[in-house]
């Protein structure tokens, strides 16, 4: 079974961008990655859902989110089924979550 990969990147107001996570998540299918970076006021952010079956294999939303961040000077966590961090360089947001890929390939040994 492989994972299926989502990444996108928005302008949303803060309310708004919390509201589609959390509607992601709800939705986010078992074998799937999500990756949802936002810019807005001058910071950005970046999420990561895991699925469960994803998890057992070995990827973890915070594990991930910290090596996307760290690619674009923010820092972030938190649990294995979703974690965000946060970043002033947004300018770096699109080149750090366009790694999710090998990221995720990477930890399967793909």
């Amino acid at each position: 079974m492989g994972v299926n990969l989502y990444v996108r990147e928005l302008t949303l107001p803060d309310e708004k961008y919390k509201n589609l996570l959390d509607g992601v998540q709800n939705k986010l299918a078992t074998d799937s990655v999500a990756v949802i970076a936002n810019k807005d006021n001058g910071s950005g952010s970046i999420a990561v859902l895991v699925g469960k079956d994803v998890q057992a294999k070995g990827i973890k939303a915070g594990d991930l989110v910290k090596d996307l961040a760290a690619a674009c000077g923010g820092r972030g966590g938190g649990r294995p089924d979703r974690a965000q961090a946060g970043t002033k360089e947004v300018d770096k947001i699109a080149g750090a979550i366009a790694n999710a890929n090998n990221w995720i390939r990477a930890k399967l040994g793909a």
